[in-house]
């Protein structure tokens, strides 16, 4: 938890968790801890959109854990690093028309992260945080797998919905709602 000198950042390597001074905070370690159950279920591979879907995950239950807010990391000495609820806000986009196509950050992990993000806050917001928590988790750790995509994890999230609440529940209907509002319409290439 004192990693280097003036290590401002935090990471899972598959074998330890490592922070830097002011870093292993309830949301960030929650992140951390989140990409090593990813590893176990789905093993998402850790670009693209399976990357940002990666992310996406990791900040979720960070934000699950850390209730409070959709802020990731704003107990960090840095202070937060993204908002879930408003992407934009830390450069991120919120919906699929916005993706950045970029080769840096293994295809833009952390950028890309906001779309998927974005879709859990407005179904959380629709039916609150505790069902929204269950259906994502079902989604990573039943449906989803290494190469999938911002519509599988769609795809995912509607039958862990149906799994859980029944066909044509309202959570049903937020998650698609939910994933409609940010560009994932079940059609998007």
């Amino acid at each position: 938890v004192h990693y280097g000198v003036n290590y401002q950042n935090a990471y899972s390597d598959g074998t330890q968790m490592v922070y830097g001074d002011g870093f292993p905070v309830k949301d960030v370690t929650a992140h951390e801890l989140t990409h090593a159950v990813t590893e176990r279920t789905a093993n998402l591979e850790y670009r693209y959109q399976s990357g940002a879907l990666n992310e996406s995950f990791s900040d979720i239950f960070g934000a699950m854990v850390d209730r409070d807010d959709w802020l990731m990391g704003e107990d960090l000495p840095i202070g937060a690093i993204r908002d879930l609820a408003n992407p934009g806000s830390f450069g991120q986009p919120g919906t699929l028309a916005g993706w950045v196509a970029t080769c840096s950050d293994n295809e833009g992990v952390h950028t890309n992260s906001g779309i998927p993000s974005k879709a859990f806050v407005n179904i959380a917001t629709a039916i609150g945080k505790g069902d929204a928590e269950r259906i994502f988790y079902r989604a990573l750790t039943v449906y989803l797998q290494a190469q999938s995509t911002l519509e599988d994890a769609r795809a995912a999230a509607l039958q862990a919905a149906q799994d859980l609440f029944g066909a044509g529940s309202s959570q049903m209907q937020a998650v698609e709602a939910g994933y409609n509002a940010v560009g994932l319409d079940g059609t998007a290439p």
